[in-house]
């Protein structure tokens, strides 16, 4: 029974894309993020701490500063995305889409919460002035192009044809 049930969660509806190995998207986009934080940190207790940060940027109140700069950035855009969505009764996190969304943040950019999102990494190797998260910052906007965008884009042009190719025309995926 539980198997059952589990796999039913896994499959993909025609409004929705779904997350898991054999799903749409193979990693959920904030757990794949953690596992490049982690990697990322592990990396770092091997081969020793090393600094990027020029004075006076390394000086730890500016790391704090900027840190908290995209922390904000983050949580503002986030905040405006859920509301444009949840006015017309979709959410985040891969549920089932409503509408498209075109208003707020998502007139001038097709994911920004993902542009957002891809922010927190090199802020946080900023605040700890972490060489191996900032080498590592690529992955996560990399997996996202990659494997998120494409599969999103294109349950969204399947749902709303004429209206995703207007807005996919006029608005840039990113910035």
């Amino acid at each position: 029974m539980h198997d059952k049930a589990f796999a039913a969660m896994e499959q993909a509806a025609p409004d929705r894309l779904s997350v898991g190995l054999s799903g749409d998207v193979p990693v959920f986009p904030p757990f794949f993020a953690l596992g490049v934080v982690c990697l990322a940190l592990c990396v770092q207790l091997v081969v020793g701490r090393w600094r990027f940060l020029p004075w006076p940027f390394s000086a730890f109140f500016v790391r704090v500063a900027i840190f908290s700069a995209i922390v904000a950035l983050f949580v503002t855009t986030k905040s405006r995305c859920e509301e444009e969505m949840l006015k017309g009764g979709t959410y985040l996190h891969f549920t089932a889409v409503k509408r498209l969304v075109t208003s707020g943040p998502f007139e001038v950019s097709r994911n920004p919460l993902y542009v957002a999102f891809s922010l927190l990494i090199p802020g946080l190797a900023t605040l700890l002035d972490s060489f191996a998260l900032l080498i590592a910052t690529p992955l996560v906007p990399v997996y996202l192009d990659a494997f998120v965008v494409p599969k999103e884009e294109q349950l969204l042009a399947r749902i709303f044809p004429a209206e995703y190719a207007r807005y996919k025309a006029t608005v840039p995926r990113w910035l």
